[in-house]
């Protein structure tokens, strides 16, 4: 985080506006191209989290299915990478001396899809409730695609340079995977390279994969579409601020969003062990938890939003106080939607959640496209809180009582009631930055956050969780 954030402005400098802008949504697209593995990786996560249960054959089969699955993916994913590389100047519109530029970055950032070969293993380790491995393995890339792009940029490599440095930090990202797979055993690496045959393993996979691909598709448009839409709509350049603004709100709801994915994997070992009692208190816990830490973090995010990124890169670059509430907002919501939908894909549920997706997903686009040719640039944060709110945070906790016998009243109160409760310190701390502004500068900046933060933290700890909720935690952190 903190790399990114000192790199960032170099990035502008070297790249300029316009580079930048066509590079965020370049990314963006061939997220896209991720789609093509058609669910495996939720499908698999689910099929892994059983296999460690039944014991170390069941687990080397389910791994091995997942990589000649993956294998497919690979073909198509290369296909995929040439026809993004050809159509790329008319997808994202740029002044002509930057047409070859834009396809030849399109045809090199084509060479990650070869990561399909390897990719069981991310789902495995997160199954195996071993996602700090692959939380490990982000932080390398990201470093590395940051010192990469750094360096070519300064050189003069322009987008084929951050294509490039990309590349090497997915090879990297790779390379790291398949080394924390092997320390788990030294056979599972080579059951996914090898790959498998196991017709229930592949039946079972392929039941998962369609719900599952629906849920991602879903998924990816609801989150990936924003700065495509900013692009083709106001312009590449226009990106620019509208990335920038939402950078910290979006880094704090990672962390959070963190503890969802660090507890589905344990949530769905509870519910394949049949302890539907424990399932459903540490869901309502674990939902409790996050929009308590949402409300620590993304609430400090929003009283320093503006000053931050007119340190960063300039105030003419801040979108403005709206869209920083929209986007700490959105990103309290998809805190909580994350743990959610973990539930059913970890259990091997998607499907039920199939619908209440495509809903979501087509109400988040058109609304979107709507509100940016009507609004602006907020446009697309419009059209995610009227997807996660109106449709997500609406129909959901009906279908967990249907799913899991999740009380609906309680669900809703493991939202409504932290909400509440966690308000205090962050409704204090904003009337007093108003009333007794403090200095400029990076060091004020950080004093404040760390104090409201710390203010909320140790609020929450008394007055949002229980006594035993206090206690077990307590237990939980000697153990560790």
């Amino acid at each position: 985080m903190l790399v990114g954030f000192v790199a960032t402005p170099y990035f502008l400098l070297w790249l300029g506006e316009e580079r930048y802008g066509a590079f965020r949504a370049l990314t963006d697209w061939g997220a896209y191209i991720q789609l093509l593995e058609l669910g495996l990786s939720g499908a698999l996560g689910a099929v892994v989290s059983r296999a460690a249960i039944a014991g170390p054959e069941a687990l080397r089969d389910a791994v091995a299915a997942g990589g000649r699955a993956y294998r497919r993916v690979a073909v198509w994913g290369v296909l995929a990478g040439v026809a993004l590389a050809i159509a790329a100047p008319w997808i994202i519109p740029v002044e002509a001396s930057l047409v070859f530029e834009l396809r030849l970055a399109a045809a090199i950032g084509a060479t990650t899809v070869l990561g399909f070969l390897v990719a069981a293993a991310r789902p495995a380790l997160e199954a195996l409730q071993q996602g700090y491995f692959v939380s490990g393995a982000l932080a390398v890339q990201s470093l590395v695609i940051t010192a990469m792009g750094l360096l070519l940029a300064a050189n003069g490599g322009g987008l084929p340079g951050m294509a490039l440095a990309t590349a090497i930090g997915a090879a990297v990202f790779a390379l790291v995977l398949l080394v924390a797979l092997a320390a788990r055993s030294s056979e599972l690496p080579l059951a996914m390279l090898r790959g498998g045959s196991s017709t229930p393993l592949q039946g079972e996979l392929q039941r998962l994969r369609r719900p599952t691909f629906l849920l991602r598709l879903c998924g990816t448009i609801a989150t990936l579409s924003d700065n495509i839409i900013v692009a083709w709509i106001l312009g590449p350049a226009a990106v620019v601020p509208f990335f920038l603004t939402q950078r910290l709100p979006h880094l704090a709801s990672d962390q959070v969003k963190g503890l969802g994915a660090a507890s589905w994997a344990g949530l769905a070992e509870i519910h394949h062990n049949g302890d539907a009692d424990l399932f459903r208190e540490r869901t309502l816990e674990l939902t409790r938890i996050i929009v308590a830490g949402s409300m620590t973090v993304l609430g400090a995010v929003l009283l320093i939003n503006d000053s931050f990124v007119t340190l960063w890169v300039g105030g003419e670059r801040y979108a403005g106080a709206a869209f920083t509430v929209l986007a700490v907002v959105n990103g309290g919501l998809l805190s909580v939607l994350t743990l959610w939908i973990a539930l059913f894909t970890g259990t091997g549920r998607p499907q039920a959640l199939v619908p209440i997706s495509v809903s979501a997903a087509a109400v988040n686009l058109v609304v979107s496209v709507a509100a940016t040719f009507g609004l602006g640039a907020i446009g697309p944060l419009v059209g995610s809180f009227a997807g996660m709110f109106g449709v997500y945070l609406l129909c959901t906790p009906r279908l967990m009582r249907r799913e899991f016998g999740l009380p609906v009243r309680s669900v809703v109160m493991s939202v409504v009631a932290p909400l509440v409760m966690a308000s205090p310190p962050i409704l204090a701390a904003a009337f007093s930055l108003r009333h007794f502004p403090g200095g400029d500068g990076w060091l004020r900046l950080a004093f404040e956050f760390v104090v409201v933060a710390s203010a909320s933290m140790v609020w929450n700890w008394f007055f949002v969780l229980s006594g035993d909720e206090r206690h077990r935690w307590k237990s939980r952190l000697r153990r560790n």
